[in-house]
């Protein structure tokens, strides 16, 4: 009896394990637990490029470039979005598939399909499984009339704090024909660096769509309440890796329910930045300079476009270096280019983001400079340090030669000035005025290796000690004489440096002056 008992107790506790199992298989989906992956842009950002990389490989793109719906057709307008690929239903070259049915009937009496699909292959259904995952949602009202539905489109967790290094777009669709109307109800995020835009359309983040353009901070947007021009808008959403706030509420429904009785505006059409800065910067010989971003320290103001032209004296040439810099990646930007006209010979073009470029060199006494910040986001802005800049190239005698035309002066110093010199150099620097002018060569600072590296000048185009005004000149102290004027129209600077050993070198101004 005690065993039978042990039995039926052993079977009943084994039919209560059974009842609550529930096998994870492909049928039963509805009952796994999916985790809840929040993504980074960054990480999205490489898994778009990746894929972009491997499909360009086998010339294709993203639908309308948009990464998240999916492959743009080959030669057609047509698209497979991700949810159609691979799921046993035909979305591309559908006129050829009938045309290849049709031919199948004629040739061989029958209907095969199997012969007929094409673009679903084995790499399209890898590409699936790759797509990138999307912050957002595609909402349609259906039927547009005062008792339609409003839409809410809130930041991620919202109510709570939204999550950093995000990138959301949602759209909304009405019936063809009609209008939506879009009411900002909350609105805080950080400022400068967390931003939402607004357009017309479906195709997010275009500039010739948008109403709202990448606004941020704790204020409502000035564009608030507003209709958009057709049955289509988009909604996008850009936060960064640092400072997070509540984020935004909007509330979006057809115009039969609210009209809010005002266009939404492109802020880029009829707009002109503001041109309230910059201007003439004349230099003198040896003078250094600073040009620094709108409102500096503070953070520059939006929609901007300055213009800077530098000059110093002829023969002068500027060293540019950038010794802070922020701007706002892409949309705000630098470019720097030789001589006065903007629109050619750029060193540096539509530079931007935080870290500045390398220093640059003028090829002339004349620069300019152009700063632009667009509609919204600003950075702390720039420093600019412009230099009298010597030439200190020390090579070949043909890339030495320096002509000094009337009016015109020109600086030459030692390798590295004022830095240390390298070692075991001979430089000739020669310099040859306009017929019936003079040269005069002045020596403005001196240090060399006493008894080892050596200053020597004088007449002529060839540095010899018979035709010097001063030879073999070392030590701390200035040449005497410190300056003088040729008797024709050359005239040549040399310098000596030995195996070991160095110091600041020097320092030389050459004029044109009056022949006599």
């Amino acid at each position: 009896m005690e065993s039978c008992f042990e039995v039926l107790v052993l079977l009943l506790l084994v039919s209560v394990v059974l009842s609550s199992y529930e096998p994870i298989s492909r049928n039963n989906e509805d009952h796994r637990g999916k985790r809840d992956i929040h993504l980074s842009w960054k990480y999205t950002q490489f898994q778009i490029n990746a894929l972009s990389a491997d499909m360009a490989t086998y010339e294709l793109a993203f639908c309308d470039g948009n990464p998240f719906t999916g492959i743009q057709c080959p030669e057609e307008r047509l698209c497979a979005s991700w949810p159609d690929i691979c799921n046993g239903v035909q979305s591309c070259a559908l006129k050829y598939r009938d045309d290849c049915l049709n031919q199948s009937r004629i040739s061989y009496g029958n209907v095969d399909p199997r012969i007929c699909d094409g673009d679903e292959n084995e790499r399209w259904c890898g590409w699936k499984l790759s797509a990138p995952q999307r912050c957002g949602e595609d909402f349609v009202i259906k039927n547009g009339h005062a008792g339609s539905r409003v839409i809410r489109i809130m930041s991620p967790n919202w109510p709570g704090r939204y999550t950093n290094d995000r990138f959301c777009y949602w759209t909304v669709q009405a019936p063809e024909g009609h209008q939506l109307s879009v009411r900002v109800r909350k609105f805080k995020t950080e400022r400068n660096y967390d931003i939402m835009s607004i357009g017309n359309g479906l195709r997010y983040d275009d500039e010739n769509s948008v109403i709202v353009f990448r606004h941020s901070g704790s204020d409502k947007p000035a564009q608030k309440k507003f209709n958009t021009r057709g049955n289509k808008l988009w909604v996008s959403f850009r936060s960064d890796d640092w400072e997070n706030d509540k984020g935004f509420q909007l509330e979006i429904s057809d115009t039969l329910r609210y009209d809010a009785k005002v266009a939404g505006r492109n802020p880029f059409r009829g707009n002109q930045p503001i041109r309230e800065c910059g201007g003439d910067v004349t230099l003198e010989a040896n003078q250094d300079y600073q040009i620094t971003s709108p409102g500096y320290p503070e953070p520059y103001p939006d929609n901007h476009e300055c213009i800077w032209i530098v000059r110093m004296p002829l023969g002068r040439r500027m060293e540019i270096e950038f010794e802070i810099f922020e701007l706002e990646d892409e949309l705000d930007y630098i470019s720097v280019g030789n001589g006065d006209n903007t629109q050619i010979r750029p060193l540096l073009f539509k530079y931007s983001g935080r870290t500045g470029p390398a220093k640059l060199l003028s090829q002339g006494n004349v620069v300019w400079i152009k700063f632009f910040s667009s509609l919204a986001i600003s950075r702390d802005g720039f420093v600019i340090n412009l230099k009298d800049y010597p030439y200190r190239e020390c090579g070949p005698e043909s890339i030495t030669i320096k002509t000094i035309s009337e009016g015109t002066t020109i600086t030459v110093a030692s390798p590295n000035y004022p830095e240390p010199y390298e070692n075991n150099h001979q430089c000739l620097y020669r310099f040859q005025a306009d017929p019936g002018r003079r040269l005069l060569v002045r020596v403005l600072d001196f240090t060399s290796e006493r008894g080892y590296d050596w200053l020597a000048f004088g007449n002529g185009f060839f540095a010899e000690e018979e035709h010097a005004i001063v030879w073999g000149h070392s030590g701390r102290d200035l040449p005497d004489p410190v300056e003088f004027v040729s008797n024709s129209t050359e005239a040549w600077i040399y310098f000596n440096t030995d195996v070991v050993g160095g110091e600041r070198g020097f320092l030389a101004e050459v004029y044109d002056v009056a022949g006599s």
